[in-house]
């Protein structure tokens, strides 16, 4: 369905990229909490709000046409790392998320992505030592811009039986999104992405540092943990380009 609707909106993507070894942490907490903090409506799981810290690198970020040509235009941003913190959404009946900030490595990033898509991007300094076939996996994101903060972690999980989330599953529900709306600069946008299902493991997770997230969110505080998933990650990852968020199918 994801790979149906970016062909049917724009016949093919803008970019192409390689999501490398990504740590997904989940957070629940009181819908009414989160809400006045993000411009769609919440998707619940269970009636609550989910928040999930994504932290992961991208290679190979590229232009989906032109080939070698196309690959040697992005090749100032051909790696960066991400620390994502997203939640989910409905819109119009589609499902997906909405990035609430994102600390990226690359400091040029910092000012093409919210002018291009609208992207809340800050600058930060990352530290990850993902490896796929290690039981324990390990972060540390600490922001380049005034105010400061860190955000460290650790998880462990199995380095075999990898596979999709299972169907209706709470894991496919906070995995599997293809859509991120976006508000900022006073427009809202959209876009879309596919790759082929994340495989994934559960795992324990440990947030050793945290004041990234209670300096930039008024509502961190009410969050709970509630589960961890680590992948290898996917390549040749669609990304489509921002579309003004009126012309989401009803």
């Amino acid at each position: 369905m994801a790979r149906h609707r970016l062909i049917a909106g724009e016949r093919r993507p803008l970019f192409f990229g390689d999501w490398d070894a990504p740590v997904f942490l989940h957070f629940a907490l009181p819908a009414g909490a989160l809400q006045p903090h993000c411009a769609f409506p919440l998707d619940l799981w269970e009636d609550e709000a989910v928040v999930s810290l994504v932290a992961f690198t991208m290679r190979r970020f590229r232009f989906a046409r032109g080939g070698c040509l196309g690959a040697w235009a992005c090749w100032p941003f051909r790696e960066q790392e991400f620390l994502n913190l997203r939640t989910y959404v409905r819109v119009n009946g589609e499902p997906g998320i909405s990035f609430l900030a994102e600390w990226n490595s690359d400091w040029l990033q910092t000012r093409l992505g919210p002018a291009l898509y609208g992207l809340p991007y800050h600058w930060g300094r990352h530290e990850f030592r993902h490896a796929p076939d290690c039981p324990r996996w390990r972060g540390r994101v600490q922001s380049r811009e005034a105010g400061g903060g860190e955000f460290g972690y650790q998880v462990t999980a199995a380095t075999e039986g990898r596979a999709p989330a299972p169907p209706g599953s709470r894991d496919e529900f906070l995995l599997e999104r293809h859509t991120c709306f976006l508000a900022g600069r006073g427009r809202e946008r959209f876009f879309r992405i596919w790759h082929p299902p994340w495989p994934q493991a559960e795992a324990s997770a440990w947030i050793e540092e945290d004041d990234l997230l209670q300096k930039f969110a008024p509502w961190w505080e009410e969050t709970r943990l509630i589960g961890a998933n680590v992948s290898p990650g996917v390549r040749d990852v669609w990304m489509g380009r921002p579309q003004p968020h009126h012309s989401v199918a009803a």
